[in-house]
């Protein structure tokens, strides 16, 4: 299963918000992919919450997500062991020390 945002479908940029993520998360447990490059309503809020849920992740796409921080990052390190692909690119609340983190947990 994969979740892509608008804007890979060639739709508008910030169609994926905190509210939409906190509805799906629950029933995401499988999901492999996540794709939200470019959504830029989505913040902490939804993207931890997601992280919670869905432990089976393998891929993360959350480039040029301007709302996005450490916070989230964090939260994929502890919940999502199992990453190999993570693209953070362009996400300026992110810092070098919790993508070191996430490396560390992760492996990648």
């Amino acid at each position: 299963m994969r979740i892509r945002s608008q804007r890979d479908r060639g739709g508008a940029s910030g169609a994926t918000s905190d509210q939409l993520l906190e509805y799906i998360a629950p029933y995401c447990k499988e999901l492999r992919t996540l794709n939200l490059r470019g959504c830029v309503q989505v913040t902490d809020v939804g993207a931890v919450g997601f992280a919670a849920h869905c432990q089976q992740l393998r891929e993360l796409v959350l480039a040029a997500c301007d709302l996005v921080t450490d916070a989230t990052v964090l939260a994929y390190a502890a919940g999502c062991t199992r990453l190999q692909v993570v693209d953070m690119d362009f996400c300026p609340l992110v810092t070098a020390a919790s993508v070191a983190e996430l490396r560390r947990k992760s492996g990648i």
